[in-house]
């Protein structure tokens, strides 16, 4: 994997997906993507089975980049106030990785000449986008072959773009571009959205179990703690 953004740095880190106060964030190359303080409002709020009982689902994105000294500075956080992408993002991953791109440019003979080593490449464009676009990822799949004294080669990278903010109020907008990705690196991604939506929904479990004992206490004429405070 390879981040041309800050080539000019010369600190690297293995990509890492890692639970912080909150959430989770993942670091890749030199950046890091925190999503925390999930919200989710049920449609029946003492009844949690899966993610189709989702009416409302908030929650925080901030991207950092990493300065020369290695530490890492924000870009942009921003509060994502509706339907965001992260309860879609791996199931769009699946269906990227599930797309055999080798076999759709072939039968379609769209492969096209490349200056690069005389290759020939197709590409494919793949777009994932939230609600109110707070949040979006724009994936470029790329097959490419080409031939040489050592024999012939085939590569199928990555390229993910990804953008935060932007909302009905004018919010700032702002996006990172990783190149060269390979299969792992879109796992990486995939797990960040895995984690974190399953703290989400734990936490939505727990609410609607709360909610859920208090009507069933006042059923029986016990007035507990009340949920809404």
């Amino acid at each position: 994997m390879n981040d041309n953004t800050n080539d000019s740095l010369d600190f690297e880190y293995e990509n890492k997906v890692e639970s912080i106060k909150n959430g989770y964030q993942l670091t890749m190359n030199h950046y890091k993507i925190k999503i925390t303080n999930p919200i989710i409002q049920l449609y029946q709020e003492t009844r949690y089975v899966d993610r189709n009982d989702i009416m409302r689902f908030q929650y925080d994105v901030e991207i950092l980049t990493m300065r020369e000294d290695g530490k890492f500075k924000r870009l942009l956080k921003h509060c994502v106030s509706e339907f965001g992408i992260m309860s879609h993002v791996e199931a769009f991953i699946d269906n990227i990785l599930a797309y055999d791109i080798k076999q759709f440019a072939s039968k379609r003979k769209e492969l096209k000449d490349c200056p690069l080593n005389n290759a020939k490449e197709y590409h494919q464009f793949f777009n994932i986008a939230g609600f109110l676009d707070e949040d979006r990822m724009d994936v470029v799949a790329t097959y490419r072959e080409f031939d040489d004294s050592r024999g012939h080669h085939e590569f199928i990278t990555y390229e993910v773009a990804f953008f935060i903010g932007g909302d009905e109020y004018g919010s700032p907008i702002i996006g990172i571009k990783l190149t060269d990705l390979e299969k792992e690196d879109l796992l990486d991604i995939k797990d960040l959205a895995t984690l974190f939506m399953e703290y989400a929904e734990n936490i939505a479990k727990q609410e609607a179990a709360k909610f859920k004992k208090y009507y069933d206490d006042l059923e029986k004429g016990i007035v507990g703690p009340n949920p809404y405070y």
